[in-house]
């Protein structure tokens, strides 16, 4: 992938790593080594592993946007902004009843690395906070990965006197609204396939697609369950990597390829230029799943699922106002695949 993508994160880390103390530097460090670790992702609050912009001056933060800004398309770096804002907003709707996770200071970046001869000093890194979770890994000469990435948002749309003034993430919803609404009655009974929408993504924060299985699937809709939340769209969403659920595109009319088309667009242009891989590029191997009632509004959940490609969106806490969507790689999230290869080779 993108050797200038690469070359502006690592410049970017390089113009930090000047800019922090020792001890803070420590504490951004952590060993690409650990893989347990570094795919310890996230999309809710908690406390994690680095250094929280709430521990760094303000020209520190700044350094932080700029590693965080180089690893984002323009209008994606705007949405991840909008969404550490709103956690103030989320605070004043909640009455401060939470106060400690809302907080546009409690995100984290984490570096990792290590003293090989065969990467640079660092390896990869992870921006993470309340709906945000960004995770990248290098290459000598580029990119092995950018993914998982999730961007979500609570709440999805403060709207006054009919106009929408804060909605990051509505155009995730509204091209999708636009495929569904086009299908001919058979093609969209295909494309949904539980009238009921999960109460989340349903691959939750697993560190990894290709190991998704009846267990993993299990545990997911038996925290839901603990939540109160149905369990029979968990299970008729269950993921397989090797079946993919919904419509395929193959199956669509020219003019529906098209709509998918610019449905994967809208997740592919959050990337930096270059930065993207193969499942992007052709959207005729992909299948489009939708659950939930198609009437704006009510709980909805879809999926874009290729051979390389996995793409989750729902909108169903909260009154169907607390959207999240996630980007990952059924193969290579982490760079798994790409390292994998690498170490049969080396080692």
């Amino acid at each position: 992938m993108s050797q200038s993508a690469a070359a502006a994160m690592r410049a970017a880390i390089h113009d930090l790593l000047d800019g922090l103390s020792r001890e803070q530097r420590e504490r951004a460090c952590l060993p690409f080594e650990d893989h347990a670790e570094r795919t310890n992702w996230a999309y809710f609050p908690r406390r994690t592993r680095g250094v929280a912009l709430a521990d760094l001056d303000h020209r520190q933060q700044k350094l932080v946007q700029r590693v965080v800004e180089s690893g984002l398309s323009a209008q994606a770096y705007a949405r991840a902004r909008q969404v550490m804002a709103i956690d103030d907003v989320l605070d004043g709707i909640e009455r401060g009843r939470v106060t400690h996770f809302r907080d546009p200071a409690l995100f984290y970046l984490a570096l990792f690395v290590d003293d090989t001869q065969l990467f640079e000093p660092v390896r990869g890194w992870r921006f993470e906070g309340h709906h945000i979770s960004l995770n990248y890994t290098f290459a000598r000469d580029g990119l092995l990965a950018v993914s998982p990435q999730f961007l979500g948002s609570n709440p999805a749309r403060i709207s006054h006197n009919g106009f929408d003034i804060y909605r990051p993430l509505g155009d995730a919803e509204d091209l999708a609204r636009e495929l569904l609404d086009a299908l001919s009655p058979e093609l969209r009974a295909k494309a949904v396939v539980h009238p009921e929408a999960p109460g989340d993504i349903v691959l939750a924060n697993l560190p990894f697609v290709a190991e998704s299985d009846a267990a993993a699937n299990l545990l997911v809709r038996t925290q839901m369950t603990g939540r109160g939340v149905p369990v029979e769209p968990f299970a008729a969403l269950r993921f397989d990597p090797a079946h993919p659920l919904g419509v395929a595109a193959e199956g669509l009319s020219a003019g529906q390829r098209e709509l998918l088309a610019r449905l994967v667009v809208h997740y592919a242009d959050r990337f930096p230029a270059g930065a993207t891989w193969d499942g992007f590029s052709d959207s005729r191997e992909l299948h489009f799943a939708w659950a939930g009632p198609g009437e704006v509004g009510a709980p909805h959940y879809y999926r874009l699922h290729g051979p390389s490609l996995v793409v989750e969106y729902d909108n169903t806490q909260d009154g169907a106002n607390h959207v999240h969507t996630v980007v990952r790689h059924p193969a290579n999230d982490f760079g798994r695949a790409a390292l994998a290869l690498h170490h049969l080779r080396e080692h």
